[in-house]
């Protein structure tokens, strides 16, 4: 843990360097950027990840508010005010993706530039919801329902989540250290509590990006289709970005950290304080 900030997190690159913070989503932990924090820290930046709200082990149950997207925002700003920062870059991916394009939103002030991994804007994905996306998306409904959704992940050990890692792309190694990361205590029941605490109205009231964003959509995505990648840049109100990765599966940082990473040192690169 890097002591100065107040969650569980990785840090990599010089003291010096700008700060990039980075989100992980669903059910992933700090670990999925691993890889990607080696190409920022080698091109000069301070790459930070930290286990978001719900990922890390807390005594007693967690409010719903906690969850929700704002508070979730609130938490990055707090990582950022904690080293000192005042403008910095943000980058997300899945769930946290989803936090990057509230933060673009509400919080321009703060951000330098704003990247998103295969989140397509959340108001892009709301107007998507029909045909294909709309057959993609059930999954959130099902991890609303109450109690049923750990039953069934926690069932053998998480030996359908592990499955269901596997089969979307992500490696063996990355599937089950996230699986054993969500049998931790009640780790489970906080990463679900994101999709029970962010309904349709408040993810779909998300407003557009107001800082220079760079949005990474892979075309091998089983959850969210072309619709509403390309219709996210109706939402961006900035120079925007839009990058099209051939053939790579929903785990863009696990999957191609080298190519995710040049991508990210090029566009902020371009957008320094």
């Amino acid at each position: 843990m890097t002591a100065s900030i107040p969650f569980p997190a990785l840090s990599d690159g010089p003291d010096g360097g700008e700060l990039v913070v980075l989100l992980h989503g669903f059910p992933q932990t700090k670990a999925a950027w691993r890889g990607v924090m080696t190409g920022l820290a080698g091109a000069g930046f301070r790459a930070v990840a930290f286990d978001q709200c719900g990922y890390r082990p807390e005594p007693g149950r967690r409010a719903v508010g906690s969850l929700r997207l704002d508070a979730l925002a609130n938490d990055v700003l707090a990582v950022a005010n904690s080293l000192g920062v005042d403008r910095f870059h943000v980058v997300g991916h899945d769930w946290g993706g989803a936090v990057a394009w509230r933060l673009a939103a509400e919080a321009p002030e703060r951000l330098l530039t704003a990247n998103v991994v295969a989140t397509p804007h959340p108001r892009a994905l709301a107007r998507s919801l029909v045909g294909a996306q709309a057959l993609r998306s059930l999954y959130v409904a099902a991890f609303q329902v109450p109690v049923l959704p750990e039953l069934v992940l926690r069932a053998g050990r998480g030996v359908l989540l592990r499955a269901l890692l596997v089969r979307s792309g992500l490696d063996q190694r990355s599937a089950d250290e996230y699986t054993n990361a969500m049998l931790v205590d009640d780790v489970l029941t906080g990463a679900l509590g994101w999709y029970r605490a962010n309904g349709p109205g408040s993810v779909a009231s998300v407003g557009p990006a107001r800082v220079p964003t760079l949005y990474v959509w892979p075309s091998r995505d089983v959850a969210l289709g072309r619709r509403a990648a390309e219709r996210t840049a109706e939402f961006v109100e900035a120079p925007y970005r839009f990058v099209v990765l051939q053939g790579a599966p929903h785990w863009v940082p696990e999957r191609r950290p080298d190519e995710l990473a040049a991508l990210l040192v090029d566009h902020l690169g371009a957008f320094t304080a």
